[in-house]
Formats: structure tokens, C-alpha cells, sequence
């Protein structure tokens, strides 16, 4: 693997380590960015872009890259960019948080930056570690505005977004990461041809709204790889869209949607 986060190979702290948890669920670093002016639909199915968890496995992937060719299945699907998984030494967490908190500028952010810019995206970062514990959103970053009093927090922010968006270039054994559950998001928003309801044990009404901050505003349900897998359309493990499914008693016509669920996330 390489160095975590710290370019040219440079080492990590050799005393003085960030104190963090040390679970496999237990998230210590994260940057995901989401919002801005695009469908409901679209933002449910959204994920952060890196993950880093206590006991060294980060689960990462660049949201730039591009998706397959849509499926012959259903015209209108569109797969989610699959995420990686690799493993890093203590020495590279700390590196990682290390870079996360000062070259980053995680330990001197503010919680919020509300930045004049309509309909961007927002990005956000959380840590816990090091004695620092906080999620630090910004409207609209690494889009130019003119210089203000926040300038300098803001360009950290942007590098340390541009490092984590990148992540896969900063090691050298990362693997595909295949989700052990999913998120199933069901709406009466369907469009294109459907296909038949996959699911003999599962209904619409499994599906259920949760509250909450980070809940979706759609039913969802928690799916297994078997149970995606009934859909018949291979692929998948990034996610996927534009999905129309006959419902099982015939009638209604359902828009199905499917986004991996990451170690700590509970639906």
C-alpha cells in the first residue's frame, strides 16, 4: 500500500499518535459531497466518496469516474460507480488523520460555510479522532469566489477533497468492494418499460420511510446480495438507477433504485 496521505512518501507521526476507535463500524474520517440541483431521486442513491474506520479499512471511489453503457435489461438503468476497499497500517491511518486535521484544516473548521453560490453541491467531512469530533459542511467548495476572510480554511478543504476524491491513486493494493447490504429505495415515480416484481417474499409495503437527518425521503428496505441478485442485472455493486418494476399484485408501476450501505450505516 502507499503512504496514506502524506505526498512524497513522508512518514507518520512518530509520536504524539491521534487517538481514535479501533472497530471495524467505528468511522474515524469521511468526505462525501451530494445536493445541488438534481433530481430526489438522484440524491437517494447518493454515498460518501471515502470512508475511513478505525481498524484501518478505507471504502472509497472517484464519482468522477465514468458508468458502464447502460443495460439491455432496462433502457433506462444506470449503474453507481463501485467502490474500492483497502487496508491500512496504524502508521497509515495516522498519516491519514494527521494530513485530515492540519494540512487539511479539519481541526481549525469552523462546522459551517454557507457560501453565495445557488444550487451547488455540499460537501461534507467528518472525524473523530485526535481529540477532534465534528462534521464540517461547505456549500459550493473548490468553486472560485472572490477572496474573503475564509479563503485560506477553504483551499485546505479543497486539497484535503481533492486527495480524498482521488484516494485510489495514494495505494497500491486496493480490491473491489463488494456491499454485504444495500439500500432498496421504492417510489411511484417510474418511467420506461418495467419488469416483473423480483421478489416473492418482499412487497411494497416492506419498503417504509424512516426519519432522521440522513433518511431518504423515499421507502426503503435493507436488501441482501441475494436479494439484488433476483433482479437479474449484474454489475450492480455501485448501485443503480431507473429500475421500473411491475408490482406483484399487478396495478401500481414502482421505480426501483438500489445504493451499497457502508460498515457504519444502519439502512
Amino acid at each position: 500500500a502507499g503512504c496514506g496521505l502524506v505526498g512524497g512518501g513522508s512518514p507518520a507521526p512518530s509520536d504524539g499518535a491521534l487517538a481514535h476507535a479501533s472497530g471495524a463500524t467505528d468511522l474515524i474520517l469521511r468526505y462525501e459531497q451530494g445536493g445541488g440541483f438534481v433530481a430526489p431521486g438522484f440524491l437517494a442513491t447518493e454515498g460518501p466518496t471515502f470512508s475511513l474506520y478505525g481498524d484501518g479499512t478505507a471504502i472509497f471511489r472517484n464519482p468522477r469516474d465514468a458508468n458502464p453503457v447502460p443495460d439491455s435489461t432496462a433502457s433506462a438503468l444506470f449503474r453507481g460507480v463501485p467502490y474500492q476497499i483497502a487496508h491500512l497500517s496504524e502508521a497509515q491511518v495516522q498519516a491519514a488523520l494527521a494530513y485530515a486535521l492540519d494540512p487539511g484544516g479539519l481541526r481549525d473548521a469552523a462546522d459551517h460555510y454557507d457560501r453565495p453560490i445557488a444550487d451547488a453541491p455540499t460537501t461534507v467531512f467528518t472525524i473523530d479522532a485526535g481529540g477532534v469530533k465534528k462534521a464540517v459542511s461547505i456549500n459550493g467548495l473548490g468553486i472560485d469566489v472572490a477572496n474573503g476572510a475564509d479563503a485560506a480554511i477553504l483551499a485546505k478543504l479543497t486539497a484535503l477533497a481533492t486527495k480524498l476524491q482521488g484516494y485510489g491513486s495514494e495505494v497500491a493494493d486496493e480490491q473491489p468492494w463488494s456491499p454485504d447490504r444495500y439500500r432498496g429505495i421504492l417510489s411511484e415515480d417510474a418511467f420506461g418499460s418495467p419488469i416483473p416484481w423480483p421478489w416473492p417474499a418482499i412487497s411494497p409495503t416492506d419498503f417504509v420511510r424512516h426519519t432522521g437527518a440522513n433518511a431518504p425521503p423515499f421507502p426503503i428496505r435493507t436488501m441482501t446480495p441475494a436479494d439484488v441478485a433476483r433482479l437479474g442485472i449484474t454489475g450492480v455493486e455501485g448501485g443503480l438507477q431507473g429500475v421500473s418494476l411491475n408490482g406483484p399484485s399487478g396495478g401500481k408501476v414502482y421505480s426501483f433504485r438500489l445504493r451499497p450501505l457502508l460498515p457504519d450505516e444502519s439502512f
